[in-house]
């Protein structure tokens, strides 16, 4: 295994001697970062980041805005911790893990989860258990309709699946039907079409806002 180092010399070190000596709080959130990109793996860290390693996309600020509420509710006795939302706990993705049996994940859009009742119209990942051995490997569809890769990640649904993946899990990905159209007015889902990796800012037409949009 891959022993890691972090060294912190200059202004972390500097920030926290100054708060030492003032008797103010200190958070380390170089730390508490530091143990999450660990842990995401290099590609996931390039998703935090736009255009450069300073600046975060909309994921970026969210996952160092945890980290932050992280070291408040950490910090012992400090009086802004009340004030934090309870934390969420995801307790249905990987709810049917077996002890020793991997999980088959499926994501996508509503050709692969849609009604799923009576004579509705059907999405394939709420059947492919029929043909998996369910004794030895469990499955879960966590796909839902009318969403694209792209809105899929941002409304943190393809989060809470990473998040349940253990060493010899499975996760069958399907999207392409609704990524194609408009990116920033209409429905606001799709992604930029290109093979190249790229990204683009764009104002949504809904409520103005501005959004990282990638290919």
């Amino acid at each position: 295994s891959t022993i890691v180092t972090r060294v912190n010399e200059t202004f972390g070190l500097w920030a926290k001697q100054v708060a030492k000596k003032e008797h103010v709080p200190f958070i380390d959130l170089n730390e508490i970062t530091a143990r999450k990109f660990e842990a995401f793996g290099k590609e996931k860290v390039k998703y935090m980041f736009y255009l450069d390693r300073i600046h975060t996309s909309e994921f970026g600020a969210r996952v160092n805005a945890a980290s932050a509420a992280e070291g408040i509710r950490n910090y012992k006795k400090m009086a802004l911790a009340k004030y934090l939302k309870p934390i969420e706990k995801d307790t249905v993705t990987g709810i049917t893990r077996k002890k020793g049996c991997p999980v088959l994940f499926t994501i996508g859009d509503s050709t692969v989860r849609n009604e799923d009742k009576g004579d509705g119209m059907w999405g394939w990942g709420s059947v492919i258990a029929e043909f998996m051995d369910t004794t030895r490997i469990s499955v879960e569809n966590h796909a839902m309709a009318g969403r694209s890769a792209r809105t899929f990640m941002e409304e943190g649904r393809w989060e809470k699946v990473y998040n349940s993946i253990e060493p010899g899990d499975y996760v069958l990905i399907q999207f392409g039907h609704n990524d194609m159209g408009d990116i920033a007015g209409g429905k606001a889902r799709a992604d930029i079409g290109c093979v190249k990796d790229s990204s683009h800012v764009y104002r949504l037409a809904k409520d103005r806002t501005y959004k990282v949009v990638y290919s």
